[in-house]
């Protein structure tokens, strides 16, 4: 019987390892041009893990495995790609919206 339950607890034990693995993800964002886009948001899809920028657009971040990255920063489209390699480096597109009104008011 000991030994029945041994194996069990190796297994779970194993099992709960091999899931929770992860890995440091770490890289660095971009625009069109090549310029870094500076403090910009990096999340985990669906999840509360995240970090920003430094301002030359470099990131690093410790992911569980098989996630998704979400990149966003203003002015620009949101991005998400998978987390399967260590190093990363992300093109952000800028959108199209601009300002049409500005309100400017005195105290």
């Amino acid at each position: 019987m000991r030994k029945i339950v041994s194996v069990l607890l190796f297994f779970a034990l194993g099992i709960s390892v091999a899931i929770a693995q992860t890995h440091n993800v770490s890289g660095r964002i971009t625009d069109e041009s090549g310029n870094p886009v500076p403090f910009a948001a990096i999340k985990v899809k669906d999840g509360k893990q995240g970090t920003s920028a430094d301002a030359n657009g470099n990131f690093s971040l410790r992911v569980p495995a098989h996630v998704v990255l979400v990149f966003s920063s203003i002015g620009f489209s949101p991005k998400e790609i998978p987390a399967d390699a260590d190093q990363l480096v992300i093109q952000l597109t800028k959108t199209a919206n601009s300002i049409s009104e500005v309100v400017v008011t005195t105290a």
